[in-house]
């Protein structure tokens, strides 16, 4: 059993070494974070079951939902970079994410609000078990993961979400 993990790990490990070449892959397209959660979310990754991504800019009082990933609603596709324009077409109809980028709110940094105010956005989202991540972003942004893991990732791949969650920084927020 180690070793299946040891695998899995591995296997996460050389799909990451992969994701800045594949947001390369799409220089400029205002969607790049609509892939790389869902790549992320994805079972050869972190096997999360829903996930919804942020930016707060405290300078504009400011926060908005980027992209959201509901399993139930995921691509049916294994690789959504071989079909891009399919990838986009599928995301814009799927409620989760709709729901998710229509999401705006007041900054959280900047009203100093305290990590209630990111549950209380996980559970008018409709999260039952949220978990999340923040992170700092160029131009002295904040992203957040608002996510519900699947129960059956390995342990250890959990310490590299918050390392992952960095690409973000690499996609155009639009």
């Amino acid at each position: 059993m180690k070793k299946d993990r040891g695998n899995n790990l591995e296997k996460l490990l050389h799909n990451l070494s992969f994701m800045p070449k594949k947001i390369m892959s799409l220089e400029g397209n205002e969607k790049t974070p609509e892939f790389v959660l869902h790549e992320l979310c994805n079972e050869d990754y972190f096997n999360l079951q829903k996930a919804a991504f942020f930016v707060d800019s405290p300078d504009f009082n400011y926060l908005k939902g980027i992209a959201g990933f509901n399993k139930a609603e995921a691509f049916p596709e294994n690789d959504i970079w071989n079909d891009p324009y399919g990838f986009i077409d599928h995301m814009q109809k799927a409620t989760f994410n709709q729901k998710v980028r229509e999401f705006t709110r007041g900054s959280i940094k900047r009203e100093q609000l305290s990590e209630q105010a990111l549950i209380k956005m996980a559970y008018d989202l409709g999260f039952h078990d949220p978990a999340f991540h923040t992170w700092e972003m160029k131009h002295d942004n904040h992203g957040y993961l608002i996510y519900e893991s699947n129960g059956s990732a390995v342990s250890s791949a959990q310490d590299h979400l918050e390392n992952s969650l960095y690409l973000f920084s690499f996609c155009p927020i639009f």
